[in-house]
C-alpha cells in the first residue's frame, strides 16, 4: 500500500474514531428522562443505534475502496496521468496524419489543375491536332489531310444542326424563348454579378475554331471569350447560338471579344461561326 492508501486509511480510522465517540458521548449525554417515560428512551436509543450502524456501514465501504485500489484494480493519480498522456500522444498522431493527408491531396489537387492547364492551352495551338496525329505515326502530308477532312466534316454537321435550330426558331414568335428565366429576372447587369457570385464564366471562352469556317476567316481564336453578339450581352456559347438564328443570314454582325485583357470587334457573317468551348468534343457550333 503507498503513503496516500496509508493517509487515507488513518483518516478514515480517524473519522470512525470521532464518530464512536461522539456515539459514547450521545448516549452518556442524554437527557434525563422520568423512569415512567419508558417509550421516549426507547425511541432515543433506537436512533442511536441508526446513526451507529450509518457510521460502520461507512466505514466498511471506505476500507472496501482502499483494498480495491492496494490491489491495482483501480488506477492511482499518476497511472491516470500517463493514461490521459498516451492517449494524447495518440491524438496528435492521427491529427498529423490527417493534415498530411489533406496537403497531399491538395498537392495533387493543383497538380492536375495545372496540367489541364497545360493541355487545355496545347489544345490552342494551330497545329495542335497534326502534332497529335504524327506523334501517332502519321506522316506530316498524312496528318495535314487528315485534318482538313475532319473541318470538313466539322463544318459540314456544324451547317446540319445551324438549319435545325434556324427552323425551331421560326416555329417559335418569341425572341425571349431562350432567354434564361434568373436573366430575364434580374437584366444582364445582375445577371453578371450572379454568375460571378457562383464562380461561373459571364462571357463564352472559345476553346476551338474549326479551319476554314466563318470564325477563323473572321479571326477569332481559341482563348478569345466573346462578351457581345450583333450588339446583344452573351454570356456562353448557347446564347450565341440562339442569336445566329435570328435576322438574315450572311448579313455582317459585329462581335466583341475580349483577348489579353483588351477588347476586339470582329465582323462575322450571321449563321454558324464554328467554334467550341473548352472542354467540348470536335464538332462545333
Amino acid at each position: 500500500m503507498d503513503t496516500k492508501v496509508t493517509i487515507i486509511a488513518i483518516v478514515v480510522s480517524a473519522i470512525a474514531s470521532s464518530a464512536l465517540t461522539a456515539g459514547v458521548l450521545n448516549v452518556g449525554t442524554l437527557p434525563q428522562t422520568p423512569l415512567g417515560d419508558s417509550s421516549e428512551l426507547a425511541r432515543e436509543l433506537a436512533q442511536l443505534r441508526e446513526d451507529l450502524s450509518i457510521e460502520i456501514q461507512a466505514r466498511e465501504a471506505i476500507q472496501r475502496q482502499l483494498v480495491i485500489q492496494a490491489s491495482g484494480a483501480i488506477p492511482s493519480a499518476s497511472q491516470t496521468s500517463i493514461a490521459l498522456q498516451r492517449r494524447e500522444a495518440e491524438l496528435q498522431t492521427a491529427q498529423t496524419a490527417i493534415d498530411s493527408n489533406a496537403e497531399n491531396r491538395q498537392a495533387e489537387l493543383e497538380r492536375i489543375r495545372e496540367q489541364r492547364r497545360a493541355e487545355r492551352l496545347a489544345r490552342q495551338q494551330p497545329d495542335y491536332r497534326a502534332n497529335q496525329l504524327v506523334e501517332a505515326g502519321f506522316a506530316r502530308e498524312e496528318a495535314a489531310r487528315i485534318v482538313q477532312i475532319e473541318s470538313q466534316e466539322s463544318l459540314r454537321q456544324l451547317q446540319q444542326q445551324y438549319e435545325l435550330r434556324r427552323a425551331r426558331s421560326e416555329q417559335n414568335s418569341s425572341s425571349n424563348a431562350n432567354l434564361n428565366p434568373i436573366r430575364a429576372e434580374l437584366g444582364d447587369e445582375n445577371y453578371e454579378r450572379y454568375l460571378e457570385a457562383n464562380g461561373w464564366p459571364t462571357a463564352a471562352r472559345i476553346g476551338s475554331v474549326i479551319g476554314g469556317s466563318p470564325g477563323e476567316d473572321a479571326g477569332l481564336r481559341a482563348g478569345d471569350q466573346i462578351t457581345s453578339y450583333a450588339g446583344q450581352r452573351v454570356f456562353n456559347l448557347n446564347e450565341i447560338n440562339n442569336l445566329t438564328v435570328q435576322g438574315t443570314v450572311g448579313e455582317s454582325v459585329l462581335v466583341e471579344v475580349e483577348r489579353d485583357g483588351s477588347s476586339v470587334q470582329l465582323t462575322i457573317p450571321r449563321g454558324p461561326i464554328g467554334i467550341s468551348s473548352a472542354g467540348r468534343g470536335r464538332f462545333r457550333r
